[in-house]
């Protein structure tokens, strides 16, 4: 069959024009630093969510600041002891032993705890979102 032979396919337009499509984003991520090594080293989201302002694709009606998880949501994904441990590295800036090894947090995570202070506070990210 010869391209010009070629059926034309013509798929139906499921988009909803009645409705305009919505950023999720959140100042938070912006000050993130992961280290030189992490594939999230790269400021990927802070320069698409200032190139996206900048076009003007978004304004104050479709930019959407995203909601902080409650730990209810956090904890369909993690155990509810896994949570705490993270809150009391947070608010202790360290970790029992044990409690480093029982929850594969260690000396690395705990400086990275210490690093990201408000790390609890932050929005869930794409494996977890959205809520419910």
């Amino acid at each position: 069959m010869m391209p010009s032979d070629e059926p034309v396919l013509n798929y139906p337009d499921h988009r909803r024009h009645d409705i305009r499509p919505r950023m999720i984003a959140a100042e938070i991520y912006r000050g993130s630093s992961y280290g030189p090594k992490h594939p999230l080293s790269i400021p990927r989201v802070s320069l698409v969510v200032d190139m996206v302002h900048a076009m003007g694709w978004v304004d104050g009606e479709n930019y959407l600041t995203g909601p902080v998880a409650t730990p209810a949501q956090l904890a369909r994904f993690h155990d509810p002891d896994y949570i705490a441990a993270v809150a009391q590295a947070e608010r202790d800036q360290m970790l029992p032993d044990d409690m480093m090894v029982r929850y594969g947090l260690g000396k690395t995570a705990i400086r990275s705890i210490r690093k990201f202070s408000g790390v609890r506070r932050r929005r869930p990210d794409h494996r977890s979102w959205p809520p419910g």
